[in-house]
């Protein structure tokens, strides 16, 4: 009996105690003390084995029964757990609830076994969530005294350039045109100043030593005001805010708010009444119109890590989703804020029941032995220790830097309204110019001309300062019209495809695509919209007007030549010529003949000096044969010498002796004596060099061209065949030629009357250029593509150029007294400056071809080379047939004389 009565009958004898649990999910039913989804139900799984452990010691018996909330006020009830424990369904509440004043008439509570709390839980904010990082810097009297520091300089500063100015009164002129000098007014000093604060330079300075003194002390000062101040900024970046202590200071922050979404939260937060907690929930978690912020435990503390969130849960079961998601530097600012008015949990039985000294002893019991804490140590977790703050780093956002975008702001709307209060000031003294793109346009283009006061007088803006062309260069998309000639219709596709353009038709109207693709980058530059025009010529004067697109821009039909024309006199009343594209012209070309065309080449070898050289020593040579043959004569007449292979005295016989040894032919006759036979040694002697010369420069002659063809008059004696490409401008300019020298060319060499005029295809006319002595007048951009294409490279040697034509190179025009003339003048200029149309000019052209393999060049002998001799062969037997025929003719009449002679006789 010394023990008390609750001991000594705590053996129930498996009497059966009903307890009722909270379950909010029913999963929860299968894991009671397994372990699994251990977040779910935490308070109610943590205390069923704390119950078991009771009843073991009581020796009774359980019965569970499981409801799905703890138990609120319901039209004068309760419902849940705690209407069980009031209708005495249940002896225990196995899931522990709050201690608050309406439970505890109707229930007893007998211990608080979990010491988890429902709290907020949030991150700290950056400093700059709740300050102006950008004020903190300094404090208050530092910022007080860096603005009197300031205010110092700016007198200093100031009387130092009134003083500079006032002492160089005499040079006041020079410094006055010199913009690098400080003036001694308020507004520059102040704007030197201000950028000196801000690290930027002035383009204006003190000259003199003492103000170069004040502007060093200046930019030192801002220096290393500019330096702590940038270093104090990155620390107050890296820092948090530890303003927030109390609900209110929550209230007031910027964090956005969640809580748990369990029925004990649902409760007390929507039946708050003090008006803070009130206003936390009408405001931050229920606000009207959205759904009230309930979340998973999983979810909000997903949220707490991602900042500027403050989750209300139990803190217990959250610090393990905070430890299991969150990295080591982000669980250290961790803060907690006490939201519900309610003690901790407790576990409640039922109201008068016989067993409440038992139970009470029981869980006594259960706490002292240590099995309550095991439990709660295994469900629940610590607040996290923070181990990692110092490797944390925090970057810069947008909220850090909010002052500053704000002041930027603010400057930019202020600096726009200043701007629009000088502009319509400005604009009353404004003067404006209009203009028209066009006749048919009706909308009038403003341009700002300049300004007038009465200070300064009329002031141009900088846009007048540029030409007038280049200032209305865009014609918004304005029509202009370019006429183009087309000899041929399958031209007017390839125009604005060129994949389509190949070898086999790159030379149909070349001349008008190359011109066509240069004026492109000249719509582009001036922005008009292309509107083409097609003609079959050029246009020529015909009765007083022009045809063809000469005829388009004469009628005003169009402003642009879409092809290159030929300056002549006629058209210069009608067009304006802007520009020469390239190195187009036309003109004769033709293969250098062979030298025996134009000279003979048995008397090319030797200069006419050395001819007569050659011929006095023939003289010479004869003399001393003749004295010499003389002197053997007279010699062999002692000697009674008869000898007919001596050389006779005579003059005849001495020249054929010669003439052989000129032609390198023997003699039958000779000199016997010792003097002769040296005379004649040195006759064949010297012969032998000269023909020996005379025959290599023979050799080097037939392979050499004649260089005589120079000028139109030099083609038109030449034996060459001429002929020209079959284009209209050809057709018209031989014809109206009236320069004699070019007029005989036409009526001699390309249309000799009889004979059909000697106008072909460009390719007939290259190929005939190849193969005969002819020369071919053509477009020589795409005459030499076809010569790269069919000539041999030996056969590129020697090509010449004759120009026919005055003016043979085709420029780009435009109407005369065109309104676009400038400026499609200087769209065409730029687009030569930037090598467009040199890039046009290489795709559809050629150069004339170099020559590469002129040496290894050989040339046969045809007749031409040697008609010379051959001619001199024909004359000496006509000559030597008539010398015989009068020979013969007077021996006939000397034999009748002598028979007339004997019969008289």
């Amino acid at each position: 009996m010394i023990q008390s009565t609750s001991i000594r009958r705590h053996d129930l004898s498996r009497h059966e105690i009903k307890i009722a649990y909270v379950i909010t999910n029913n999963d929860s039913l299968y894991h009671l003390s397994d372990g699994v989804n251990d977040h779910i139900d935490t308070i109610t799984k943590v205390n069923v084995l704390a119950t078991n452990y009771l009843l073991d010691f009581l020796n009774a018996s359980k019965k569970f029964i499981f409801v799905d909330t703890w138990g609120y006020p319901d039209n004068n009830t309760w419902n849940g757990m705690t209407g069980c424990l009031v209708r005495g369904e249940v002896e225990i509440g196995g899931s522990p609830m709050f201690f608050t004043l309406a439970r505890l008439p109707i229930v007893e509570f007998i211990s608080s076994p979990v010491p988890s709390r429902s709290k907020f839980v949030f991150r700290q904010p950056k400093l700059s969530y709740e300050n102006n990082l950008f004020i903190l810097s300094f404090r208050h009297s530092v910022w007080y005294s860096i603005g009197a520091v300031l205010i110092f300089l700016f007198l200093a500063l100031f009387g130092v350039t009134f003083w500079e100015w006032k002492r160089n009164d005499h040079d006041i002129d020079l410094r006055l045109s010199e913009a690098g000098i400080l003036r001694a007014n308020t507004s520059d000093i102040a704007i030197l100043i201000f950028g000196a604060t801000c690290q930027q330079g002035s383009p204006v300075e003190l000259k003199g030593t003492l103000g170069r003194v004040v502007l060093l002390v200046l930019f030192l000062t801002v220096l290393f005001l500019h330096t702590s101040f940038s270093a104090n900024i990155v620390a107050l970046l890296q820092s948090s805010s530890s303003r927030i202590r109390t609900l209110e200071d929550l209230l007031q922050s910027r964090l956005k708010f969640g809580v748990h979404d369990n029925p004990f939260n649902r409760h007390y937060f929507a039946t708050m009444s003090e008006p803070i907690r009130k206003a936390i929930y009408d405001t931050k978690i229920a606000p009207p119109g959205v759904p009230p912020r309930f979340l998973s435990m999983e979810d909000g503390v997903q949220k707490i890590r991602q900042g500027l969130f403050a989750f209300h849960m139990e803190t217990g079961v959250g610090y393990k989703f905070v430890g299991k998601y969150f990295e080591e530097g982000e669980k250290c600012g961790l803060n907690e804020i006490q939201y519900l008015q309610v003690a901790d949990p407790w576990i409640a039985v039922r109201k008068n029941t016989p067993y409440l000294e038992m139970y009470k002893i029981g869980t006594k019991r259960i706490i002292e032995h240590g099995l309550q804490y095991r439990e709660n140590r295994r469900l629940y977790e610590r607040r996290p220790t923070c181990s990692g703050s110092d490797g944390n780093f925090v970057s810069v956002s947008m909220v850090d830097c909010y002052p500053a975008i704000l002041v930027l702001s603010y400057g930019i709307l202020i600096a726009t309204l200043i701007l629009i209060v000088e502009i319509l000031y400005r604009y009353k003294l404004s003067i404006l110019k209009a203009y028209k793109i066009g006749p048919k346009n009706k909308e009038w283009i403003i341009e700002y001309f300049g300004s007038w006061d009465q200070t300064r007088g009329l002031v141009k803006s900088k846009e007048m300062q540029m030409s007038m062309a280049i200032r209305r260069k865009d014609l918004l998309g304005e029509p202009i019209t370019i006429s183009t000639v087309i000899t041929d219709n399958r031209t007017k596709s390839e125009l604005f495809n060129m994949r389509q353009v190949s070898e086999t038709n790159i030379h149909r109207d070349t001349l008008t695509k190359s011109s066509f693709l240069q004026y492109m980058p000249v719509y582009d530059f001036i922005n008009a919209t292309k509107v083409i025009m097609y003609a079959d010529t050029w246009g020529y004067l015909a009765n007083g007007t022009f045809n063809g697109m000469v005829g388009h821009m004469a009628r005003g039909e169009a402003e642009l030549g879409g092809t290159l024309m030929f300056i002549t006199r006629e058209r210069l009343s009608v067009l304006n010529y802007m520009n020469y594209p390239g190195s187009l012209s036309v003109k004769f070309v033709f293969r250098e003949p062979a030298l025996s065309y134009q000279h003979n080449l048995f008397l090319l070898p030797f200069k006419p000096i050395v001819w007569c050289c050659i011929i006095a020593l023939v003289f010479i040579l004869i003399f001393i044969l003749f004295i010499n043959a003389r002197w053997e004569s007279i010699k062999a007449q002692n000697e009674d010498m008869l000898d007919n292979s001596v050389l006779k005295p005579n003059i005849s016989d001495i020249a054929i002796l010669v003439m052989s040894a000129i032609s390198q032919q023997g003699s039958s006759t000779e000199l016997k004596g010792a003097l002769g036979r040296s005379v004649i040694f040195i006759l064949f002697m010297a012969f032998v060099f000269l023909y020996t010369s005379y025959s290599a420069s023979i050799v080097a002659l037939l392979q050499s061209s004649s260089s005589a063809i120079r000028t139109l008059s030099d083609l038109l004696d030449s034996r060459l065949e001429l002929g020209a490409e079959d284009t209209p401008y050809n057709r018209h300019y031989f014809p109206a030629a009236t320069e004699p020298v070019k007029k005989a060319i036409y009526q001699n060499k390309i249309a000799p009357r009889g004979s059909k005029p000697n106008f072909m295809k460009l390719e007939d006319g290259v190929r005939k250029l190849q193969k005969e002595p002819f020369a071919f007048n053509m477009n020589t951009g795409t005459g030499y593509r076809l010569v790269d294409q069919y000539f041999y490279e030996h056969e590129k040697c020697g090509l010449q150029e004759i120009s026919y034509f005055s003016n043979n190179k085709p420029w780009q025009t435009c109407r005369k007294d065109s309104p676009y003339k400038q400026i499609l003048k200087i769209g065409s200029l730029r687009s030569q400056e930037h090598g467009l149309n040199l890039r046009v000019n290489k795709q559809l052209y050629s150069t004339k071809p170099t020559c590469n393999v002129k040496g290894g060049n050989f040339g046969s002998v045809n007749m031409v080379d040697f008609y010379p001799a051959v001619l001199t062969l024909v004359y000496g037997i006509s000559i030597t047939m008539l010398r015989m025929q009068f020979f013969f003719g007077g021996f006939g009449s000397v034999l009748s004389d002598d028979n007339k002679l004997h019969a008289l006789c």
